[in-house]
């Protein structure tokens, strides 16, 4: 949409003219619109899950909400089985992700690091495991958006080591944190204080970023990667 907020009356107009309403989020209140709407506007609905969510209406009737979606544009082969899609019925899977890395500025490989960490500054990605795990004198670069409290707990662990961070970034800056390091960690973690977690990951874009970008990657033992 060009402009929000947007009445609801131009919303049904809108879902009415489209060919499908394509959502990007299951547990999502656009979700549960884009349901409604599809009834309404006989247009089919097509999901590609992100992961994620939030508590509402339609988390309440659970795969029941899967018959009243048309295909799945998964992200992999993880992601289908995540979900608990029925491989019968129309799916694909949608491979790449680092296209938009690609048309970053280009600049020259500068190994200014050794590892850099690329991802959201949640505590199940696994920054901690990695500025733990710094041999002495390694450089590491920390790039990703923070939440709640986690981040001044990273900057905790990583005082005394050498250790930088960057929290606000663009996709040309992410492409430079690549290419200045020497290796990319993806060190997602599948149990979280004694708590075996669902979803960990559903595809891991930072680590196709990184291999699009010839930056080699160490990952973490988990499904999707």
């Amino acid at each position: 949409l060009d402009a929000l907020p947007i009445s609801f009356r131009s919303l049904v107009g809108q879902a009415r003219a489209a060919d499908i309403l394509y959502v990007h989020q299951l547990n999502s209140h656009v979700m549960d619109m884009a349901l409604c709407l599809s009834r309404w506007a006989r247009r089919p609905v097509v999901l590609t899950d992100l992961g994620g969510g939030w508590k509402t209406v339609g988390r309440g009737f659970g795969q029941a909400r899967l018959g009243l979606i048309s295909g799945l544009a998964a992200l992999s082969e993880t992601s289908i089985d995540d979900l608990g899609w029925q491989r019968h019925r129309p799916h694909a899977v949608l491979y790449g992700g680092g296209d938009h890395i690609l048309n970053t500025a280009h600049s020259a490989r500068a190994e200014q690091f050794d590892f850099v960490f690329v991802g959201r500054l949640l505590p199940h990605k696994g920054a901690a495991l990695l500025i733990d795990a710094l041999p002495e004198g390694a450089r590491c670069l920390v790039v990703g958006p923070t939440f709640g409290h986690h981040y001044q707990d990273l900057r905790e662990r990583a005082r005394g080591k050498d250790v930088s961070f960057n929290i606000n970034v663009s996709d040309d800056g992410v492409a430079a944190a690549y290419r200045s390091a020497r290796w990319a960690i993806s060190p997602t973690m599948a149990v979280l204080g004694g708590k075996r977690l669902k979803r960990p990951e559903l595809l891991g874009l930072s680590a196709i970023e990184a291999i699009t970008l010839g930056t080699p990657v160490v990952l973490s033992d988990i499904p999707a990667f």
